[in-house]
């Protein structure tokens, strides 16, 4: 036998030892079971929590520095602003400061998950 086939057989008889709750899937940050919001909802106008318009934050958040093409959907993740390959923690970190005073500067608050609570307990402040 070849040597991937001997690694994938290895593998597979580790995870099974483990027994049927074995997972090769990562979960969302938080544990199992928590289904956040879009982290974009988050981003609410100051005085208009629950009503902030949808699409008008899309586009305010490409006109502060969001790839067009990110997913506006995901729960997870800084707004696509992870570190960059060759960019440095301080480059990194003047760019998302940029971001979040560009869009306080919009009249937007960020608020925590504990303010907009999961999809399942949606409190209606977070759209």
């Amino acid at each position: 036998m070849n040597r991937t086939v001997w690694t994938g057989a290895l593998l597979v008889a580790l995870l099974s030892a483990c027994g049927p709750d074995v997972t090769l899937v990562p979960r969302v940050v938080g544990g199992p079971g928590v289904d956040l919001p879009p982290e974009v909802m988050r981003w609410q106008k100051r005085g208009q929590f629950g009503r902030t318009d949808p699409d008008q934050r899309k586009e305010d958040m490409i006109e502060c520095g969001v790839h067009r093409k990110y997913n506006f959907e995901s729960p997870i993740g800084g707004i696509g602003f992870g570190a960059r390959p060759g960019e440095t923690t301080e480059q990194y970190m003047a760019r998302r400061d940029k971001f979040r005073q560009c869009m306080k500067d919009k009249d937007y608050v960020q608020l925590g998950h504990k303010e907009c609570g999961t999809v399942k307990e949606n409190r209606g402040i977070c759209k």
